[in-house]
């Protein structure tokens, strides 16, 4: 049961990294085409 508490934590912090990588792609996109 820890374990499993464990790896859904990591699971969660995995996927809001992910989430932050493809938000900070869209910025740099927006960026580059002058509409931020």
């Amino acid at each position: 049961h820890e374990i499993d508490h464990l790896n859904g934590v990591l699971f969660i912090q995995h996927l809001s990294m992910l989430k932050r990588d493809s938000i900070k792609r869209k910025v740099r996109k927006m960026v580059k085409a002058g509409e931020w």
